[in-house]
């Protein structure tokens, strides 16, 4: 597991699109559970619960809405990125899932300031990129 600490999302989205420009992956939000309606514009709330993994379990086995999937290209995390204030307040977490994968890959949890990759072998590329990787586990966390 790899570890990127960053308290600015716009920068938390940069990590994201780093995988984002192939085909081979899915965008997914996962709402707080208090949460009905997804605030951005064209990232609609899913209607149907699509047994994608979520980061966040929930206690009494409440199961966090998500937002329908989206191809996750470069200009999707960019348009998200516009959306940081209504991202804080509504979404727990957004996720990258590989096509045909209900496991997710990468993700970012916006308001901790924390991103996961789940590949180890991407570590080197991620801190040559400049991200505060590690894949030792924050000792807040």
């Amino acid at each position: 597991m790899i570890y990127v600490q960053d308290d600015d999302l716009k920068l938390q989205f940069k990590l994201l699109e780093h995988f984002a420009g192939s085909d081979r992956f899915i965008v997914v939000a996962w709402q707080y559970p208090e949460v009905n309606k997804s605030p951005v514009p064209f990232f609609p709330t899913s209607i149907a619960h699509r047994n994608y993994e979520p980061v966040t379990k929930y206690e009494y086995g409440v199961i966090a809405k998500h937002t329908e999937p989206a191809k996750a290209k470069p200009s999707m995390m960019a348009y998200l990125g516009n959306f940081s204030k209504e991202i804080r307040s509504a979404f727990d977490s957004i996720c990258l899932y590989k096509v045909g994968s209900r496991e997710w890959f990468a993700c970012t949890i916006g308001h901790e300031g924390m991103c996961f990759v789940r590949d180890d072998a991407f570590l080197q590329k991620l801190q040559g990129k400049g991200f505060n990787a590690s894949s030792k586990q924050p000792d807040w966390w």
